[in-house]
């Protein structure tokens, strides 16, 4: 589970999500994210140890795979991806760069970023976050 810890910090210069935007209309199940890190190298740990990762929250939970119910929290490419939604309505996703230094925690002071969205309906895999 996320936990927020007061303040909230967002480095906008490290760790950017850039799609969907906030407050995205989506029609379907499927949402596109992409996002920008800055300042380290996005790797698996055991392929790079100075590098990093992200961890995936959705709803402020690690996310899962609502079709396989399997957790699919990291994220080791600079690549974007697509989550599939549950249920339609309010979202809210969130990325936490960790460190690859073998401990697996997250980068201090943390860096996040955060984007709320709407899903308005069940829908084929294939839409994608419009505005």
């Amino acid at each position: 589970m996320l936990r927020h810890q007061a303040p909230i910090r967002y480095y906008d210069d490290l760790l950017s999500i850039t799609a969907p935007e906030t407050d995205a209309s989506v029609d379907g199940r499927t949402v596109s994210v992409t996002f920008e890190v800055t300042g380290c190298d996005m790797s698996r740990p055991s392929e790079n140890s100075d590098g990093c990762h992200l961890h995936r929250y959705l709803d402020t939970e690690g996310y899962t795979n609502p079709d396989t119910e399997e957790r699919e929290v990291g994220w080791y490419e600079s690549a974007g991806f697509d989550i599939l939604m549950g249920a339609p309505g309010e979202h809210t996703f969130v990325l936490r760069l960790h460190k690859n230094d073998g401990t697996d925690e997250a980068w201090e002071p943390e860096v996040l970023d955060s984007v709320t969205f709407i899903t308005t309906a069940e829908g084929d895999d294939d839409d994608s976050a419009e505005d």
